[in-house]
């Protein structure tokens, strides 16, 4: 193979940008749930443990396809409607 700068090659670029971009999915997905999770109760620590110690990024794609959806719609269902609370009826 072809050696780019620094003795590096094609293949170890690669796993170096994939290994980028799994580290910044994985950070991305522990401070959303640091900063976005409600306090009460236990979620936001179980949440938390599943991210850090789940290996690889199952723990990142089980955050943010079960848990992150099912958070913003119970975020929305809490808003109030503004076409209800306008009626005087």
């Amino acid at each position: 193979m072809r050696m780019l700068a620094f003795g590096i090659e094609w293949g170890e670029l690669v796993l170096i940008f994939c290994a980028l971009v799994f580290f910044g999915l994985w950070l991305w997905a522990l401070v959303d749930c640091l900063a976005k999770e409600p306090s009460e109760g236990n979620t936001k620590v179980v949440w938390c443990l599943v991210i850090i110690f789940v290996p690889c990024l199952v723990g990142v794609l089980l955050y943010f396809t079960i848990r992150r959806p099912q958070r913003e719609r119970e975020a929305q269902a809490a808003k109030p409607n503004p076409d209800l609370r306008n009626r005087n009826g």
